[in-house]
């Protein structure tokens, strides 16, 4: 069960994936300046603990081919894996990958599950 502290941490990862201030990537959490969704919630998260580097690079998890969340950050809002189920067979990186949804749709399927 999500907590209400890993609520607020989720609609803040929501509000940045649908603010248009990310370029939307695939294939890596990061790369080339362009994030996949579960990039944006690192990204977040990085900017919620103080780090200061300018990208999530700096903490060694965009190099990551998978493109899963660090288990760390997963925790930190409260996701039950790594790369969470947004849709009955569809975990986020396949929503963002292959069936090349938008942040906002990713948004909203994140907000229905988690909130």
């Amino acid at each position: 069960m999500t907590t209400s502290i890993q609520k607020r941490r989720i609609k803040k990862f929501l509000t940045a994936l649908r603010s248009g201030k990310y370029k939307q990537t695939t294939g890596a959490l990061s790369k080339e300046g362009g994030f996949c969704c579960l990039g944006v919630a690192c990204d977040v998260y990085r900017k919620d603990m103080g780090l200061t580097s300018p990208s999530i690079s700096a903490l060694k998890w965009n190099n990551r081919h998978d493109g899963k969340l660090p288990k760390f950050v997963a925790n930190y809002y409260g996701f039950e894996s790594t790369n969470p189920y947004l849709e009955k067979n569809n975990k986020a990186t396949y929503c963002n990958d292959a069936l090349e949804y938008s942040f906002k749709k990713i948004a909203s399927l994140f907000e229905r599950k988690y909130l």
